[in-house]
């Protein structure tokens, strides 16, 4: 027949995660690993050793309703120094001297800093700052590395909730876990 013709599409793609790039739209976040005694970024341990995770994020300007979401290696789980458990001496050890470090660094804790919520999943660890000042800040937690493997790490993500135009993007890594040292 005749007449005119309307028509949507809809495109949904995923991008190679091998190769994806850092990214700034207004925030600029860097993401490290670095062994628990270490002072140098790494990218292979050994299982069951602990991880110091290090982001460093970074604004020109106010940034309002700030999510930060930080996936693990699939051979990592995050630890919460928090929580009672048999190893919860070393753990807490490790997290003083994480504070000590971020007091080196002249870089206040994540609450005086504008974090408001931390969630440590076993999987990822989400961020939530109600209002981030202009500057750097830098937020550690640490995690253990469980599984042997080599794994692509996709890349660490930060935005504003309700201007998702404003974000920033770390690249992705590879982590190799190797089987425990006996």
């Amino acid at each position: 027949g005749t007449g005119q013709v309307f028509y949507t599409a809809r495109l949904r793609y995923a991008p190679a995660l091998k190769t994806l790039q850092p990214l700034d739209a207004g925030i600029t976040i860097e993401r490290e690993y670095r062994t628990l005694s270490g002072s140098q970024s790494a990218t292979t341990f050994a299982a069951g050793d602990l991880v110091r995770v290090m982001l460093r994020i970074t604004t020109a300007q106010t940034r309002e309703n700030v999510a930060i979401e930080d996936p693990l290696p699939a051979g990592f789980e995050a630890v919460n120094a928090q929580l009672a458990s048999s190893s919860q001496n070393e753990l807490m050890a490790a997290s003083t001297a994480d504070s000590r470090d971020n007091n080196t660094d002249q870089t206040p804790s994540a609450y005086a800093a504008g974090v408001d919520h931390v969630e440590l999943r076993d999987d990822r660890a989400l961020l939530f700052a109600h209002s981030f000042e202009p500057g750097t800040f830098v937020y550690s937690y640490l995690a253990r590395a469980t599984s042997a493997g080599t794994f692509v790490v996709p890349p660490t993500q930060a935005e504003e909730m309700y201007r998702p135009e404003i974000f920033g993007r770390t690249g992705t890594t590879q982590v190799v876990v190797t089987p425990p040292i006996k």
